[in-house]
């Protein structure tokens, strides 16, 4: 996932040392964060329009792939469910037994169940981990072209107040002086792509890095009151939009149950 090594999202682990250059803070000054749990219902699906992208929106306990999710889907069985993320660096995407972890707050993925599912997460509330903006944040490293990432908060995120940092330059994701990435935080509704306005807790989208080398999307702590300002809205018909939805159900075996057949519903292009 972008912004963790969830691998999942181009394996851009952000070390220690990769945090001095936004802003950090020390360790010894941070309280131990308090316990959280989340809970995702994941309605049956089979066509494009179904897939629904998630983030991790809490520090797991135990933040191993299989920890996270093996132990709770067991056996991968892609006639009845697909979890694929996309990799920053090769801008492809990759399916979750190739995922390597750890899965980290804002880590982001395309989810779709055959028969639906319960997810259930626990761990301790996301801590920011920098300072942009002068605003304590939770950043997650981004690189050129598409990074899928999402909200790392247990809370609601105003898209508006959403950062961008690269080198020296710090800007609103949707201010008209940013030129880092495209103004928009895209996320997946109803089989189309839309521009969000706010990210709700778990939500997942995708961010386009218009320039070379690395940057940081910078999610704001709650407790932290921002300034609001007028931000023009962007007007999307000419922007390019996100890669499509990864493939459907693969054909299922002579034993497989539910049908298994290869859905060949048209999706957004």
């Amino acid at each position: 996932m972008a912004g963790g090594d969830f691998s999942i999202g181009g394996g851009m682990e952000i070390a220690a040392i990769g945090f001095q250059s936004v802003g950090v803070f020390a360790a010894s000054a941070v309280p131990p964060p308090p316990p959280e749990s989340t809970t995702w219902t994941l309605s049956p699906g089979s066509t494009g329009a179904d897939y629904v992208m998630r983030s991790m929106p809490l520090q797991p306990a135990d933040p191993s792939v299989g920890a996270v999710l093996g132990s709770q889907i067991g056996t991968y069985n892609t006639t009845m469910t697909r979890i694929l993320s996309w990799d920053t660096d090769t801008q492809t995407y990759q399916e979750y037994t190739d995922f390597t972890g750890p899965i980290m707050p804002g880590d982001t993925a395309w989810f779709l169940f055959r028969n639906g599912i319960d997810l259930n997460f626990s761990g301790t509330q996301t801590q920011s981990n920098s300072v942009v903006m002068e605003a304590p944040c939770y950043s997650v490293e981004i690189g050129q072209n598409w990074n899928q990432v999402g909200n790392p908060f247990n809370y609601a995120i105003n898209v508006s107040d959403i950062m961008v940092k690269e080198g020296s330059t710090e800007v609103y994701l949707t201010g008209t002086d940013n030129t880092v990435t495209q103004q928009v935080f895209w996320i997946y509704q109803s089989g189309e792509y839309v521009p969000a306005t706010t990210l709700p807790p778990g939500t997942g989208g995708w961010v386009k890095k218009l320039s070379a080398g690395e940057g940081f999307l910078a999610f704001p702590d709650s407790l932290f009151e921002r300034s609001r300002i007028d931000r023009s809205e962007v007007d999307i018909k000419d922007l390019e939009k996100p890669p499509a939805p990864p493939g459907f159900f693969s054909e299922a075996s002579s034993s497989g149950g539910g049908g298994g057949c290869f859905i060949s519903t048209t999706f957004y292009q």
